[in-house]
């Protein structure tokens, strides 16, 4: 599916703010969709995502701090007088323990041996345009190139093994920039807003995050904001699961990847691991 432009999303933008059509009604900020629901939840719309029905990157409710260790770690702090090695430490106890785990720790109803068998950090949604065969090509040296701008530490060994300590350092000093930021500045809208995924079930809908912003999104809502500045990614619809990219491809089947979605649309099942 090709990217809208920066340019094609601030022109929908501007529509969409100049008509006052992507304000959520009570029933839509509560999970329910009704007709003029298209005019506001679509490929490159900006709304205001409430908290409440949202679902953090690894599947899980942002209002049920426990189920995330992102947001497990961020509640245990004091945001005025945030303590990066503090976060860092209790990070790391939670990702050491999942150094070794693959991907049937956390989707056992996936059949395919050969994926169920990889690494945990190449878990992709069935609705990602990334594969479980790319991310296990690419994902640490993407993580690499994310994690150099906070540590000078390597977090990778000769191995290709993840070092989860300076990985959990790097998460401690980027979240102790921005809560600054956040905290003095409220939230920078001159940035591109956090994208997330759509998640539609006939008349019902909630949303997870889709890859960028997951910092300053568990950040807003550790300060207990009610919503979230979004663009959304693509809606993805749990009738047209056939049509996903992870099933089209074969690394799921359509009803494997319908059991994902229920899980993440319940979000009370972590699904990804740490990293």
């Amino acid at each position: 599916m090709p990217k809208i432009k920066p340019k094609a999303k601030e022109i929908i933008n501007k529509i969409q703010s100049g008509l006052n059509i992507n304000v959520l009604s009570k029933d839509e900020c509560e999970g329910r969709l009704n007709r003029r629901s298209f005019f506001k939840l679509f490929r490159g719309s900006a709304v205001m995502a409430p908290f409440s029905i949202g679902r953090t990157i690894r599947g899980v409710r942002f209002d049920k701090q426990e189920l995330d260790p992102y947001s497990l770690c961020l509640g245990k702090q004091n945001m005025h007088k945030f303590n990066a090695d503090i976060f860092a430490k209790d990070l790391y106890d939670i990702c050491d323990s999942e150094t070794n785990f693959l991907v049937r720790n956390f989707i056992n109803t996936i059949t395919n041996q050969e994926i169920i068998n990889l690494p945990s950090w190449t878990i992709a949604f069935p609705w990602e345009e990334n594969s479980f065969f790319d991310l296990k090509e690419k994902y640490l040296q993407i993580l690499i190139e994310n994690r150099k701008e906070f540590i000078e530490s390597p977090i990778v060994n000769e191995n290709l093994e993840l070092l989860s300590h300076p990985v959990a350092l790097s998460h401690g000093i980027q979240f102790k920039n921005l809560i600054s930021k956040i905290m003095s500045e409220g939230f920078n809208h001159r940035y591109p807003r956090p994208g997330i995924f759509i998640l539609k079930n006939q008349n019902n809908w909630r949303w997870v995050m889709g890859g960028n912003g997951n910092h300053r999104a568990y950040i807003m809502s550790t300060l207990e904001q009610p919503s979230l500045p979004v663009s959304v990614i693509k809606v993805v619809d749990r009738s047209k699961s056939s049509q996903w990219n992870n099933v089209l491809n074969g690394n799921y089947t359509k009803r494997e990847a319908e059991e994902v979605f229920d899980i993440v649309f319940r979000g009370e099942t972590r699904i990804r691991g740490c990293y």
